[in-house]
């Protein structure tokens, strides 16, 4: 196993049996969208790698819980494992393990408990929804409302609303509906060249780059994205 305790620190290898490691269950916490979207960056710059999952695991001699990145890696040597270690450090402290270190049993425990980081079959949708300030403390006082523009990964357009809609309520708007009542399914290998400057050339430098739009949608993932404001009804269906 390796570990990356402290950002920029260089990758520590542990002794540490993995008979001793217990899985306490998958990560939770509001940065988990945006901690394995920055993963799958990273890891999708070698070829090498097939999958990966997060977990919280504990070693059966302490009571202290760690960040654990579970790698599946086909015919990866040592030296392999070192560079992604390396190119995974910077992020948060974590403890690196690829699935041919694990026991059987641990590792299948792993992989029924917790969300691979590659979801394959995704598809990028624009969800336009249109909010009212609720308790959210962002939107300027001269307006009424806003249309904020989500950008989610998901199976079917059905899903991408629900999490648009679930992590505009989390932030404390309150929603009310569709801009023109319906999501855009875009193609997101022209994000950048064909949406971002096509549409929002005025955001470019707040919106995610093709590469990290790439990531976004491996993972399942989603961005917010600009916001437009009004002071009066806004059209919705």
């Amino acid at each position: 196993m390796l570990r990356n305790p402290f950002k920029k620190s260089p990758v520590q290898t542990i002794e540490q049996p993995a008979s001793e490691i217990e899985l306490l269950g998958p990560p939770q916490g509001d940065g988990l969208n945006q901690l394995r979207i920055e993963i799958a960056v990273r890891l999708r710059r070698f070829p090498v790698v097939d999958n990966a999952c997060l977990a919280r695991l504990r070693y059966k001699a302490s009571d202290e819980s760690h960040l654990g990145l579970v790698i599946s890696a086909a015919e990866v040597s040592t030296s392999d494992k070192l560079e992604i270690a390396r190119g995974c450090s910077g992020i948060v402290p974590m403890d690196i393990s690829f699935t041919d270190e694990l026991p059987e049993a641990l590792l299948a425990d792993i992989e029924a408990r917790c969300l691979p980081l590659f979801v394959p079959g995704l598809s990028l949708f624009e969800c336009p929804l249109i909010v009212g300030k609720g308790c959210a403390t962002d939107i300027p006082p001269r307006w009424e409302g806003a249309t904020i523009f989500w950008y989610v990964a998901a199976a079917e357009y059905k899903n991408a609303l629900l999490t648009a809609a679930e992590q505009a309520r989390a932030l404390g708007y309150e929603f009310r509906g569709l801009l023109d009542g319906k999501v855009n399914q875009m193609d997101h290998l022209r994000w950048w060249d064909g949406h971002v400057f096509e549409k929002w050339p005025e955001y470019a430098e707040h919106l995610p780059s093709q590469e990290l739009m790439d990531a976004i949608v491996a993972t399942g993932g989603y961005v917010r994205g600009p916001a437009i404001g009004f002071d009066g009804p806004a059209a919705s269906k």
